[in-house]
């Protein structure tokens, strides 16, 4: 994963994700440049299964780079970008947004092929231990969107 320093922080008991954090790299670049960097050596050297880069602000020959190195390995790569930008162009094939619910989520499908569907996807999900633990929250909530899940299903458990 690879994300401003402020953004993105690895919490929690392995035993109460299902991704063991020792399998985990957090990539903490100085800057922006040498995030893209860092996220094209890994999907070029093809040796992560998956890569989530968290990108506020990305040029459009940025995203074409990152695009290219994708199609070249096996690694899944998943960018994270504010909801801002979902009408901003990108070589993506398939582009998401979701919005918090009350129960969930709702995955709109702002790009991809085939057929449109008729409407968003709601997705309800299920508390874990580790929306429930205060071991290991951040101090700062890294996304106004996540308090508003956390919050609703501490409501709805309550």
């Amino acid at each position: 994963m690879t994300a401003p320093i402020e953004e993105c922080q690895l919490h929690g008991d392995p035993s109460e994700t299902s991704v063991p954090v020792d399998r985990v790299m957090l990539v903490k670049a100085a800057n922006s440049a040498d995030a893209l960097w860092s996220v094209e050596q890994m999907l070029r050297a093809g040796t992560c299964s998956a890569v989530i880069f968290w990108a506020q602000h990305v040029k459009d020959s940025s995203r074409r780079r990152l695009h290219l190195a994708a199609q070249s390995t096996e690694s899944l790569f998943i960018v994270v970008r504010p909801l801002a930008t979902a009408q901003d162009s990108s070589p993506a094939t398939l582009r998401l947004a979701l919005r918090p619910t009350c129960d969930g989520l709702v995955i709109d499908i702002v790009k991809g092929r085939g057929p449109a569907l008729a409407g968003p996807i709601p997705v309800t999900l299920q508390p874990t231990p580790v929306l429930f633990s205060n071991r290991g929250r951040a101090a700062k909530p890294a996304r106004e969107g996540a308090d508003h899940i956390v919050s609703a299903l501490e409501r709805a458990h309550a």
